[in-house]
C-alpha cells in the first residue's frame, strides 16, 4: 500500500503534517505559457500568442501580455469594445483553445484554457475570450494550490 507522508502515522503527541501554503500571483509575474494540449510554448517575448477568429470570420493573430494581470494587447484583426473572438487557437499545433465546458464569470462568454508556469508550480489558467473583460481564474481544483492577487 503506498502513502504519502501526510498518510504516515503520527507519533503520539507529534503535531499535524503542515499544509502546503498556498502560493500568490502578483501582478507583473512573467507567465511561462504553453498549450495545455501540445504543450508547446506559445510565449513570444514578453507576448502570449494565439491564432484568432474574429467575429466576422477573418483570420489573425492576437497578443497578450505575458505578464499576469497586465491587460496589454497585439491583434492583427479588428476587435471593439465588447466583441467575443470566435475562436483563440494555439499557433503550433492549431487546436481551439475554448473550453466549451467554462464560461467567464464576468459576462458570460466562452473561456480559454492556457497552461502557466509560474511562482513554482505549474497550472491551467483560464482567460475570458471577449475583448475588454478581463477576467482570468484558476481551475477549481488548483485554487487550494493558488490565489491569484487582484488586478488594478
Amino acid at each position: 500500500m503506498d502513502r504519502s507522508d501526510n498518510d504516515a502515522p503520527r507519533a503520539r503527541g507529534a503535531p499535524p503534517p503542515c499544509p502546503q501554503p498556498r502560493r500568490v500571483l502578483r501582478t507583473g509575474t512573467y507567465l511561462h505559457t504553453s498549450c495545455p494540449l501540445c504543450r508547446a510554448e506559445i510565449v513570444e517575448g514578453d507576448w502570449i500568442h494565439f491564432r484568432a477568429i474574429a467575429p466576422d470570420g477573418a483570420l489573425g493573430d492576437l497578443r497578450l501580455s505575458a505578464r499576469f494581470n497586465v491587460f496589454d494587447q497585439e491583434s492583427t484583426i479588428a476587435l471593439g469594445a465588447g466583441d467575443q473572438v470566435r475562436d483563440l487557437a494555439c499557433p503550433r499545433c492549431g487546436v481551439s483553445l475554448l473550453d466549451a465546458k467554462l464560461r467567464c464569470a464576468q459576462c458570460g462568454a466562452a473561456a480559454v484554457r492556457i497552461r502557466v508556469a509560474a511562482v513554482r508550480t505549474e497550472l491551467d489558467l483560464l482567460l475570458c475570450s471577449r475583448y475588454g473583460c478581463h477576467w482570468h481564474d484558476v481551475p477549481e481544483e488548483d485554487r487550494q494550490r493558488l490565489v491569484l492577487e487582484q488586478g488594478p
